[in-house]
């Protein structure tokens, strides 16, 4: 029989403690903290909020989810705005497709600097404009969003990071601060312009819509299995099924949110 005082006894304490304290964490790792949000809330209709899982690493692999995922929303053209190597070109690989890449270096099809060129494209020229991860590298966030709603006839998808789902992991792991952000001896030729977390990117964009009378119709919150050993994944999971979707657990957890965009069609004055 254990001694109440015994090492051993103390270990099975300490093990059920962690036990227990782990569970919690799971299912409730804000603790009794009440974030406090303060956004204004639009007057549009916003979908319910989709959560999606994926697990592409990469831009290829990227490429390729969002040829499949979204491809009900791709017409007859397509102008991807931060095509980097027009990886999603490949990726649809369409022959009937007229795709147009921009971005600032080859082999995009336009090379411009969004913050300062506009899209030399006419109104409403391409059916789909996507923009995936591009905003929060550009000071002038909000012209830029206006030309991507210009340049599209139908839809617009965007996507933004959660930054601090990034910086995060990357510092607790002791790495530092991550590629985008820091304090580099001379100007980087890129980095992320604004620092923001899952609901300032879903309020940024619901308010976007609302100016340019702009239709939601989706919103999805990108979740992804982060690439840790094998015996910590069974934790993310149980966070993932029995966490609650409080602002707590999607600054935390989601990585990514995506907005699918319709513009409303001419009327036949030709005025929206």
């Amino acid at each position: 029989m254990l001694q109440p005082n015994s090492p051993n006894s103390f270990l099975k304490g300490a093990a059920q403690f962690l036990g227990v304290y782990s569970l919690l964490k799971a299912c409730l790792p804000q603790g009794f903290r009440k974030p406090v949000t303060e956004y204004r809330r639009s007057k549009i209709y916003l979908p319910p909020l989709k959560i999606e899982h994926f697990g592409y690493w990469g831009r290829d692999e990227k490429a390729v989810h969002v040829s499949q995922r979204y491809a009900q929303y791709f017409g007859q053209s397509l102008l991807d705005v931060g095509c980097d190597q027009k990886q999603l070109r490949a990726a649809i690989g369409r022959s009937d497709l007229r795709y147009v890449g921009v971005d600032r270096t080859p082999p995009a099809d336009l090379c411009l600097d969004l913050e300062s060129d506009k899209i030399p494209v006419p109104d409403n020229e391409f059916d789909t404009v996507v923009a995936l991860d591009v905003l929060e590298h550009l000071d002038h966030i909000r012209e830029a969003f206006a030309e991507l709603v210009r340049c599209t006839r139908r839809y617009l998808i965007v996507s933004l990071p959660n930054n601090g789902f990034g910086v995060y992991d990357h510092m607790l792991r002791g790495h530092g601060i991550p590629r985008f952000y820091g304090l580099p001896e001379e100007y980087p030729p890129d980095r992320h312009r604004w620092f923001f977390n899952f609901d300032d990117a879903d309020h940024f964009l619901e308010y976007c819509a609302e100016k340019h009378g702009m239709k939601v119709v989706e919103r999805v919150a990108e979740w992804r299995i982060p690439g840790w050993p094998w015996w910590k994944r069974p934790f993310h999971a149980l966070r993932f099924f029995l966490g609650p979707r409080t602002a707590y657990f999607r600054h935390r957890y989601f990585q990514t949110i995506w907005y699918v965009f319709e513009k409303p069609l001419p009327n036949q004055n030709g005025t929206q």
